[in-house]
């Protein structure tokens, strides 16, 4: 007797294979509706923040920003300084550096005690230019120029001679103890330091002059503008999806302080029905997706509930010996043929 045929086991066609892959779809389609919720609150926080930023700038300075044309239908500057007015330009072309701002920022003999340091910071172009005079009453100090805020605040917390540019010693101020001069080449965030390493305090007169390149609109590009004078603000439309420029331009100090810093903001206006589109649209895929999950799930269970058919079996008889045939006669037996005569 062979082996039993079966008919139906689980091939293609057995509910077993159908049921693995529905649940498979079901982690697949949870998944995507995971991603999606994820999405959504992305965007929805960035909506609740309104974009709000904030740079520090110092007066006569220019800096380019990057509202969204497409979440943005406009722009806020704030300018809390009682000192400067700030202008916020919308561009068709994007500036260029040419610009220079020339101005010098003069100490006269400040102290500095032991393990302690004065600094001076401004946010620097290429070709821009600066020279030191300094002088020292008695003792000495070390000077550094550091380029970015990360590695200033590096230094602050474990100062060390990898930003060391030289030393400054005391001549009793008879003449300049010290003149540098520099040209920069990156864009960044540049700090001017002295730092007293050692236990005696340290009398400092310092003069820091800077030739600044900064941005400046090009001729006709300027398409809108708002300005917020001290201690104001003002609000500047932006169209929808547009590829236009915008650049935050301080005026000089009326106080001649060109050292201050100004904590000059810009915040985003959400365009709304933007992120009503952009949020509603996800969530009616979710509901879609837990939708068609809780169909497939009942049609799972529906699917666990069926009989699984009987198993049909074919019995074969064995094969039969093959059949005897009976031997011819042996030739001995067989009558002679008769003599030839």
């Amino acid at each position: 007797m062979g082996p039993p045929i079966v008919w139906w086991g689980y091939g293609w066609r057995s509910p077993y294979y159908w049921e693995t892959r529905a649940w498979s779809r079901v982690v697949v389609t949870l998944a995507i509706a995971v991603v999606i919720i994820l999405i959504v609150a992305v965007v929805a926080t960035r909506f609740e923040n309104n974009s709000v930023s904030a740079s520090y700038f110092s007066p006569g300075d220019t800096r380019v920003i990057g509202p969204s044309s497409t979440f943005c239908e406009s722009t806020t500057l704030n300018n809390p300084t009682s000192t400067v007015s700030a202008t916020v330009y919308l561009l068709q072309n994007k500036p260029v550096l040419s610009a220079k701002n020339n101005f010098t920022v003069t100490n006269q003999f400040f102290t500095i005690l032991n393990t302690e340091y004065q600094y001076w910071s401004f946010y620097l172009y290429p070709g821009s230019t600066y020279t030191l005079s300094s002088c020292l009453v008695s003792g000495s100090v070390n000077y550094y120029i550091i380029k970015g805020k990360s590695n200033f605040d590096s230094w602050v917390n474990s100062p060390d001679s990898s930003y060391y540019s030289y030393q400054l010693y005391s001549n009793l101020c008879g003449g300049i103890n010290k003149t540098d001069g520099q040209t920069f080449n990156s864009e960044d965030e540049y700090y001017f330091v002295f730092y007293n390493e050692f236990y005696t305090p340290v009398n400092v007169a310092v003069t820091l002059t800077f030739n600044r390149i900064e941005y400046a609109p090009l001729p006709g590009s300027v398409m809108d503008s708002c300005t917020a004078p001290p201690s104001s603000s003002c609000t500047m439309a932006i169209p929808y999806n547009s590829d236009y420029w915008f650049l935050v331009e301080t005026t000089p100090p009326s106080d001649g302080q060109w050292d201050a810093n100004i904590n000059v903001g810009t915040s985003c206006n959400a365009r709304v029905w933007v992120y009503v589109v952009i949020v509603l649209a996800p969530l009616i895929g979710v509901v879609v997706i837990v939708a068609s999950t809780i169909a497939v799930c009942c049609c799972i269970k529906k699917m666990s509930g069926y009989q699984s058919l009987p198993t049909t079996t074919i019995q074969q008889s064995p094969p039969s010996p093959p059949k005897q045939n009976d031997q011819p006669p042996s030739y001995a037996a067989s009558s002679a043929p008769p003599p030839y005569q």
